[in-house]
């Protein structure tokens, strides 16, 4: 059996053999997150908090800083922009993501985070995380997993813009944000998630056009698959989403999503 037949197989055949299951975590064994827990170094090490209004930078690429950020609340953008004014939008800063940390204060950022909506920062200190850090505090766990859930959120978007055809990166990066969204609120439910981001938003993520994307999103409501309007998204049959992206039902698991 081809590779692709393989796969198509093991995602519609819920009995696949025990020895290719095996390759992955069953969600009743998947570790317990620690999605608390940054909120709880912003609580405890803050030196202060940042409001900023929707369209404002809370950093420029270039710029250097003494601090990182917690988001606390609102959506905000991390993107470059081109020498030809193109924009390439790296990743989404949610409620819980930790921005900004370098080994040194005078090293700068290379991308610049942009408010979406309005959003809230904690504001560290970044000689305080390193000094967490060196003592071993149970604080460098819980930032070393952020660093690896953005991490591995690149490796997802640079397989979509890199390998999946527009149909299949739309549908991908859809379930991708509706995972974060509901592992966020601790939320198993299949209602609907605040989705704030414009055609230009998703365009820019996956290297399309707005017009494209606005296609894509149409071709994937008029299939019944989601609800996109007024700032809401709804999956209405998330293994069909899974199947048009090319993907594994179970990453998207709800019972994950909750652990």
């Amino acid at each position: 059996m081809a590779t692709a037949q393989i796969s198509s197989h093991i995602r519609n055949n819920p009995a696949a053999p025990s020895n290719v299951v095996r390759l992955g975590r069953p969600a009743s064994q998947a570790p317990a997150r620690r999605n608390g827990d940054i909120f709880a170094i912003a609580r405890e090490h803050a030196s202060g908090r940042r409001l900023v209004a929707a369209g404002s930078e809370l950093f420029a690429e270039g710029e250097a800083s003494d601090n990182i950020y917690i988001v606390l609340d609102g959506w905000l953008i991390l993107h470059r922009i081109l020498a030809d004014g193109r924009r390439q939008i790296l990743d989404f800063a949610l409620p819980g993501a930790a921005l900004g940390y370098r080994a040194h204060a005078d090293v700068p950022f290379s991308f610049t985070a942009e408010a979406v909506t309005g959003a809230e920062v904690a504001v560290i200190p970044l000689s305080r995380i390193s000094q967490l850090l060196y003592r071993g505090s149970d604080c460098a766990m819980t930032i070393l997993e952020a660093a690896n859930d953005a991490l591995l959120g690149a490796f997802d978007a640079l397989t979509d813009v890199g390998r999946r055809s527009a149909r299949e990166a739309v549908a991908h990066f859809l379930l991708r944000m509706n995972r974060r969204v509901q592992r966020m609120a601790k939320s198993d439910g299949g209602g609907s998630i605040r989705f704030p981001l414009t055609q230009e938003h998703i365009g820019d993520a996956l290297g399309l056009t707005a017009v494209h994307v606005c296609r894509t999103l149409s071709a994937l409501r008029a299939d019944g698959l989601v609800e996109v309007a007024r700032g809401r998204l709804r999956i209405l049959d998330k293994q069909a989403l899974a199947d048009e992206a090319g993907a594994f039902l179970f990453e998207f698991d709800d019972a994950r999503l909750a652990s």
